[in-house]
């Protein structure tokens, strides 16, 4: 579970408990063992009285100064471990301590989604992650069995041939596909052949078909039928590459037709397509911003405004998604949540 500022809980609570532990000490404001420094008295009058640990009075009449103090000081921020729903840290008398505030088990409220693991106070007001094998991430992909494994997810490939929804099947990639290229001929009609192609036309998919059964004619090498170019584009053969000649964006396979020279075009993140590596139009992937449209498309946090990517869908921010995001000053603190943020 992320920390940032911590949480802070009322500290009148039944059953409170506290520890110390070895503090760090800050450099001593003076030094013990140091020669004062102040003028001695005239005549032969004995040198200044020394501070506390300072240095001793000067002979035959040049006194010695007041000598540094020495006081052990720590400060909270230094101390080891985080404040936290389940503990917050104190130094009293220049010694760390912990006040714990939750009973060893209790789980928080704040959880990250998706990462095997369950955050729960440890015996000591500190947090501890143990596995849960529910808490997997689902990636939205069909053709992958999103698992818990040592306290990790892994997304493994289902078989090939697999069903992932109505006319479509899982290749041997863990990709939902119409047919696959350079497959068995018995995957497509008879009188069409399996090409490479993507569906840009449902963006609530994570492209959850590709590749297309076209007639043979689009592979005859020959601009013919309804084609824009030769073996691609049109109503019935696949979307062209970028270069190649368009009428419209269905007739290319990064879905942007170049309206002045009637081209594909390469993709960019303010063509207003899905295209690239983006997971919603124009939004996310590596290249593109992240997505501020609650329910689009993601496949990683980052892919999301928020930074919560849930379900393979940009989730809203709440007060328990281990995120600092909408108005919270800290993680899951400060802002619209009940919890206050203090400073460590």
């Amino acid at each position: 579970m992320q920390i940032g500022r911590a949480w802070i809980w009322p500290l009148v609570i039944a059953g409170l408990s506290s520890f110390v532990v070895a503090c760090g000490t800050s450099p001593n404001p003076g030094n013990p063992t140091g020669t004062g420094t102040g003028a001695g008295g005239a005549g032969g009058v004995g040198g200044g009285e020394g501070g506390v640990g300072g240095g001793t009075g000067g002979a035959g009449g040049v006194g010695g100064g007041t000598g540094g103090g020495s006081t052990d000081t720590c400060k909270r921020s230094e101390c080891p471990g985080v404040d936290s729903p389940c503990g917050v840290r104190t130094c009293d008398g220049g010694a760390c301590g912990m006040i714990v505030l939750l009973q060893e088990g209790t789980v928080l409220e704040s959880q990250t989604y998706g990462d095997c693991k369950r955050s729960v106070c440890d015996a000591n007001g500190g947090i501890m992650e143990v596995e849960d094998t529910n808490d997997r991430f689902d990636d939205g992909n069909p053709c992958t069995l999103d698992t818990c494994m040592n306290g990790d997810t892994l997304h493994i490939n289902q078989e090939a041939g697999f069903s992932c929804g109505m006319n479509v099947k899982c290749d041997d990639a863990g990709q939902c596909v119409r047919c696959n290229v350079g497959g068995p001929a018995n995957e497509c009609q008879n009188g069409t052949v399996c090409v490479a192609s993507k569906n840009y036309k449902d963006i609530e998919t994570l492209e959850i078909a590709v590749n297309k059964c076209v007639p043979t004619m689009c592979k005859d090498g020959t601009k013919n039928g309804s084609e824009t170019d030769i073996d691609c584009g049109g109503t019935s053969c696949a979307p062209c590459d970028v270069g190649k000649a368009c009428n419209g964006p269905l007739d290319c396979l990064e879905a942007v037709c170049d309206a002045a020279t009637k081209t594909c075009a390469a993709p960019t993140c303010t063509d207003g397509s899905l295209n690239g590596t983006e997971t919603f139009p124009d939004f996310g992937g590596p290249m593109c911003p992240p997505s501020n449209v609650v329910g689009s498309v993601c496949h990683v946090p980052e892919d999301c405004a928020e930074g919560v990517c849930q379900a393979a869908k940009c989730a809203a921010a709440t007060c328990a998604d281990a995120t600092q995001n909408g108005g919270e000053t800290g993680v899951d603190c400060g802002g619209s949540c009940a919890a206050t943020c203090i400073e460590p």
